[in-house]
């Protein structure tokens, strides 16, 4: 009967080891994650904490978000071109999680659009800290150019 209670109490200790486990790496992943949005709100500390990792990178052609019907409907009516750049922070998952733009077209709707799509649309390799572990991280877009179908 001691026997039965003594291994029923270790599992039981195992188990909530585990648990342990799980709930610190969804905190340090959580973490991890709030430092990338702050350095891509700006956060000098939080930009520094992140320095070195590696940009995640599209997983496939970032063009093939932009479908046909992609063009904002304001900019569209409007007539509005133009070229955006996006800084994305992307989590470990390699999924958008923020977007940023570091470059305007000079129009909302097209600048808004931009982010709308990269986060409904893009799908990442994960950026990767100096260990080779997957870690959320910034991707540097090269710019989506607007262009009216004349």
């Amino acid at each position: 009967m001691i026997a039965v209670l003594a291994t029923c109490g270790l599992l039981m200790i195992a188990l909530m080891f585990l648990i342990g486990l799980a709930v610190q790496g969804r905190v340090e992943r959580y973490w991890d994650e709030r430092q990338v949005l702050k350095a891509l709100a700006g956060d000098e500390a939080a930009s520094a904490a992140i320095a070195g990792r590696r940009q995640p990178m599209p997983a496939g052609n970032p063009g093939q978000w932009f479908g046909p019907d992609s063009y904002p409907l304001d900019a569209l009516r409007s007539g509005e071109e133009g070229r955006v750049r996006v800084k994305v922070a992307i989590d470990s998952n390699g999924a958008p999680i923020g977007c940023h733009v570091a470059q305007s077209s000079g129009y909302p709707a097209l600048d808004d659009g931009t982010c709308n799509v990269v986060m409904a649309q893009g799908h990442f390799v994960p950026g990767a800290d100096r260990a080779g572990q997957a870690v959320a991280a910034i991707w540097e877009s090269p710019g989506v150019v607007w262009k009216l179908g004349k």
